[in-house]
């Protein structure tokens, strides 16, 4: 755990200063430095949250379970916030843009859903995703409190903020309109896809095989039981006899 920590830490070091030198070495052009933070952040969060989902769909299926290690499920709420923290980084930073202030961008802008007057849709799913995020969060660190069936639940949710958050990203993100970046984009996102099918097939696989052992055991507890009938009534039938 103290490990994943250690590298994910400097991973964030190493971004925020790449993302800082673009900003500074870009004399072409002169760009608010909150715009960089808004992209920097957004990029950052969204690739947390990448991860996120990799690490809970890969680790339930058989063969990648021998790749990744245990550990990454302890370290996968750890992720959590962290995403979420660069999300809201991402959010709030826009209300110091030049720019975002012209279109009315204000703080009820970034916390309630559909009332920005800058592309209100795609901004509301980035919302959207977001309290989504701290739903998951929240249900992740008090699972013990909640019945299992009801966190599984709220949990497949996560499929939900997932898409949310990437056509947020996929339509407003400035970076993703870069051919090379947009492939990167799009080719691990048919990763998920795949290990999501692959997922769902394991989990339909796995529940026929415990719903044929149930019907299997209870056929064999009938089985046993008519038998059992049988020689109560032989027994009692040799009984009237006697």
């Amino acid at each position: 755990m103290k490990n994943n920590r250690f590298w994910l830490s400097i991973a964030f070091v190493l971004t925020v200063l790449f993302w800082g030198s673009v900003a500074f070495a870009d004399t072409r052009t002169v760009t608010p430095w909150t715009w960089y933070i808004s992209r920097a952040s957004g990029l950052l969060g969204f690739s947390l949250l990448y991860i996120v989902i990799f690490l809970g769909l890969a680790i339930r299926i058989s063969g990648l379970k021998r790749i990744i290690p245990p550990s990454s499920l302890q370290a996968h709420c750890w992720i959590s916030i962290q995403a979420f923290i660069f999300i809201l980084i991402h959010g709030f930073s826009l209300l110091f843009d030049s720019y975002m202030r012209s279109q009315n961008f204000t703080v009820w802008s970034v916390l309630i859903p559909f009332i920005s007057s800058f592309r209100p849709t795609l901004i509301a799913l980035g919302i959207i995703g977001m309290y989504l995020m701290l739903m998951l969060i929240f249900t992740s660190y008090f699972r013990r409190f909640m019945f299992p069936r009801f966190w599984r639940i709220i949990h497949f949710s996560n499929i939900v903020l997932y898409v949310f958050v990437a056509i947020h990203s996929f339509y407003l993100g400035t970076d993703l309109k870069n051919g090379p970046i947009r492939f990167i984009f799009l080719a691990a996102n048919g990763l998920l896809i795949i290990l999501f099918v692959l997922n769902l097939f394991f989990r339909i696989r796995i529940y026929l095989k415990h719903k044929k052992a149930e019907l299997n055991l209870r056929n064999n507890y009938n089985g046993q039981t008519d038998e059992n009938l049988r020689e109560s009534y032989s027994e009692i039938g040799q009984k009237r006899s006697d």
